[in-house]
Parts: C-alpha cells; structure tokens; sequence
C-alpha cells in the first residue's frame, strides 16, 4: 500500500528526469545549427576578404571603406558587411569553443554566448530524443534529484501547514500531500 502512495513521487520525478535529459540534446541540435550558419556566413566573409586582398587592404582596412561620406548606400552596406562579419566572428568563437569542450562544457559554452536567434529558431524545430550521453545522464540524473527535492519542499510545508492549524484549532482543510 506504501508503494501507491510513493507511486506519484517517482512518477513525478521521472518525468522531470527525463525533462531535464534533454537539455543536451536541445544544445546538441542548436550546435548542429550554429554550425550550419557558421558554414554560411564564412562563404561571404572569404569573398569579401579576397575582395579586399585583391584591392591591397585588410579586411578592417575595407570595412573602413564603407565608412567614407561619399555614398549613403555604401554606408547603410558597410552598416550590414559590418554585422554580418562580426556575427561571424562571435559565431565561429562559439563553435569552437562549443567544439573543444567536453560533455558538460558545452552547456556552459552554450549558456554563456547564445546566440538567440539560432536558439529560438532550434526551439522552433526541437525533437526530443533518447539521452544516451554522458551529459544526457547527468542532466537526467539532475532533474530526477531536482523533482524529488521539489516533491519534499511541497510535502514539508504541506504538513506544517497542517500542523500549525493542528495548534491553532482551525479546520483541517489541507490535502494529504504523501
């Protein structure tokens, strides 16, 4: 009979486990992704520095370029080559920092530098998978820890709830939270 009352705790925390396991996985995926945009962003910017190797500058120096008062267009252009060079950089560091970290420093190099646009978009499309890894089993581990902890708070002040009505004469009218 014991185990019925324990039944919703385990269940309960089962399923923040499993929750909790897929957080490598989202950050797998955004990987996945963050890689996608760094191979799409560096077509552009290997043109541009060969366009700018080929005119005798640095790719700073041609950035500069867009900088002159000559034409409104290049300067709203060199606004855009300007962003899109330095979301590559930021990019690139990101993925090989993501690249060179082991199973639990990718998470920590994902929380520290999201981009969010890749995050919203791999939110948009994230499937839940198996957790088979190492950081899949922690993070597993963590949430079932994390609902067991939750499931106690509740239940201890659930009972002191009761209790102090106990004391005070007031109608019992708290759920047996077991």
């Amino acid at each position: 009979m014991q185990f019925l009352f324990r039944l919703p705790v385990i269940l309960f925390a089962l399923v923040f486990g499993a929750t909790g396991s897929q957080f490598p996985e989202y950050v797998q995926q955004y990987t996945q992704r963050l890689g996608g945009a760094v191979d799409e962003l560096r077509g552009f910017v290997e043109q541009f520095d060969r366009d700018a190797t080929s005119a005798g500058l640095t790719r700073n120096e041609a950035l500069k370029e867009y900088e002159k008062p000559d034409s409104v267009f290049l300067d709203k252009r060199g606004e855009s080559v300007v962003q899109t060079i330095r979301r590559y950089e930021r990019l690139f560091a990101q993925k090989l920092v993501i690249d060179k970290s082991g199973p639990v420093g990718r998470v920590v190099a994902f929380i520290e530098k999201v981009d969010s646009d890749i995050a919203k978009k791999t939110f948009d499309d994230f499937e839940p998978a198996v957790p088979i890894t190492t950081e899949g089993g922690l993070f597993a581990a963590g949430g079932f820890i994390a609902a067991l902890l939750v499931w106690i708070g509740i239940r201890g002040t659930g009972r002191a709830v009761v209790r102090g009505r106990r004391k005070t004469g007031a109608k019992d009218t708290a759920p047996d939270l077991r």
